[in-house]
C-alpha cells in the first residue's frame, strides 16, 4: 500500500482549494463547509502558534466594522453544528448560500498572512469573492474602487448559480494565466 504524506500547511492548502472546486462545481454545501472549516482550523492554530501572523486585526481593517459580527457568525454556526451533536442533536441548520464563500476567503488570508503565496485557484477564488461582495470592504482597500463600478453590478445580480458559473471561468483562467508564465 502506498503512503501518502503531508504536512499541516500543505493539508490546509489542499483542503482550501478542494473546497473552492467543490464550491463552483456547485457541490454539497455542507459537505464543502467541513472540508473548509478543517482547513480553517488548521491555518488558525498555525497562525496562533507561529505569534508572527496578525490576520484577525488585518481582517478588522478590510471589513466594516458593522458587518464583523455578521461575518464571524455566519462562519461559526454551522462550523460548529456540523461538528458536534451532543447538544444540539434534534435541531435543523439552516443557513445562507453564502456561507462557504465567507469561510474560504477567511481561510485563504489566513493562509497568506503565514507567509505562503495564496495559490491560482486561491487568487482566482478571492478576486471572484471581491467582485460578488465589495460592501464587506472598506473605502480603503486598494481595489474596492475597481469592484465597486456598476458595471459589475450585473454579475452580482445574478442568481447564486450563475454566480457560481461565473467563478468558475474566473477560476480557470486563474489556472491558465499561471500555466502560461
Amino acid at each position: 500500500m502506498k503512503m501518502i504524506r503531508t504536512n499541516k500547511i500543505d493539508a490546509a492548502c489542499r483542503q482550501i482549494e478542494c473546497a473552492i472546486r467543490l464550491l463552483f462545481s456547485n457541490e454539497d454545501p455542507f459537505s464543502i463547509h467541513t472540508v473548509i472549516s478543517a482547513a480553517f482550523r488548521i491555518v488558525r492554530d498555525l497562525s496562533e502558534l507561529s505569534g508572527k501572523s496578525n490576520i484577525h486585526e488585518s481582517l478588522k481593517l478590510m471589513i466594516k466594522p458593522d458587518k464583523e459580527k455578521i461575518f464571524w457568525r455566519r462562519i461559526n454556526k454551522a462550523t460548529n453544528y456540523l461538528k458536534h451533536a451532543k447538544d444540539d442533536s434534534s435541531e435543523m441548520l439552516e443557513v445562507g448560500e453564502e456561507l462557504n464563500e465567507s469561510s474560504i476567503s477567511i481561510t485563504c488570508l489566513y493562509y497568506e498572512s503565514l507567509g505562503y503565496e495564496q495559490t491560482p485557484i486561491m487568487k482566482g477564488f478571492m478576486a471572484w469573492y471581491a467582485l460578488i461582495n465589495p460592501d464587506f470592504l472598506l473605502d480603503s482597500t486598494p481595489f474596492k474602487e475597481i469592484v465597486e463600478d456598476s458595471s459589475f453590478n450585473v454579475y452580482r445580480e445574478m442568481p447564486h448559480h450563475e454566480k457560481l458559473q461565473l467563478g468558475k471561468q474566473i477560476l480557470e483562467l486563474a489556472i491558465l494565466k499561471t500555466k502560461s508564465i
